[in-house]
């Protein structure tokens, strides 16, 4: 009788014969090798299923869809197909780096109340020639990570780790009004409810930021349900009358999202909804957020 890996990864691939031998591989090489690649092939047109068929490793586990259901339907098929205690996401062109597993493992055997593991990554160009820090995403505390998680997503959705239980629990949103921001409304009922997520101080994953991909053919119609998102929110969770603002493109629009969210948090401080601590270190995150977009508009 097989016994059940510890980690099921699932990687969906969509026309995604340039990069996804690389993906793969680099899922293969990990340094902690009790894993299940789970990886859905949503009804490629191009030369994807030969690329993935090429691998011989007892670990990849290949399904194909007949028709191409989209992300979400996607991710929750390799949910429902996933056998691991922990379950970990992957795209098809980014890079994981050796160690992500190993380290990530190591946090949830020594930290029985975090339910998410996160990482820091790198940007990776579309030619794969150049690598930089992502500088808009850093370490936040589990406190912290609850109250700006609806503001600004910290989690890398490529590379982060999830106690399975709760990944099958909460499962990802199959509504048209979360479209290219599935992960971000996953995370933001999972903080609702008290879940904790710790982030490791280490970029861990090359994240390909690439000019064909879903997120970036579509991130304008994003942003506009995002900010939907974050108004019903706020007037839910804090009472608070989120303003509509434009997607970030200028220091000007910028200078509004700060004094917006500056005053989420007064509000939040006055009527004791956050305590002078975490009131504190949202504010360091903010500046923070911000000194990191500012290099990116630059």
């Amino acid at each position: 009788m097989n016994k059940n890996p510890l980690i099921s990864c699932i990687m969906p691939a969509y026309n995604a014969e340039r990069y996804i031998a690389k993906s793969i591989q680099s899922i293969l090489n990990q340094s902690f090798c009790d894993f299940e690649l789970i990886i859905i092939n949503d009804g490629s047109t191009d030369d994807t299923e030969n690329i993935i068929l090429s691998f011989d490793d007892p670990r990849i586990v290949y399904v194909k869809n007949e028709r191409n259901l989209k992300i979400i339907k996607t991710l929750n098929k390799g949910l429902d197909l996933a056998k691991g205690k922990y379950i970990s996401r992957m795209d098809s062109d980014d890079i994981a780096l050796p160690e992500l597993f190993e380290k990530e493992i190591k946090i949830f055997e020594n930290r029985k109340d975090i339910g998410i593991v996160n990482i820091l990554t790198y940007h990776l160009t579309e030619d794969g020639c150049h690598i930089r820090p992502n500088r808009q995403y850093f370490r936040v505390s589990p406190e912290v990570m609850s109250y700006v998680c609806f503001y600004a997503n910290m989690i890398s959705h490529p590379g982060v780790m999830v106690r399975a239980e709760l990944m099958k629990k909460y499962k990802y949103l199959d509504s048209p009004l979360v479209y290219h921001y599935e992960d971000k409304e996953l995370w933001t009922r999972m903080f609702k409810d008290g879940i904790r997520c710790f982030t490791i101080g280490e970029r861990l994953l090359e994240y390909r930021q690439s000019s064909t991909s879903i997120n970036a053919l579509h991130v304008d119609e994003s942003y506009q349900r995002r900010q939907v998102f974050t108004s019903q929110y706020c007037k839910e969770r804090w009472g608070y009358e989120w303003k509509t603002l434009p997607r970030i493109t200028s220091f000007s629009i910028m200078y509004k999202h700060i004094i917006e969210l500056f005053s989420l948090w007064i509000h939040l401080a006055k009527t004791n909804q956050i305590t002078a601590k975490v009131f504190l270190k949202v504010l360091l995150w903010q500046s923070r957020f911000f000194i990191g977009l500012s290099k990116g508009l630059l």
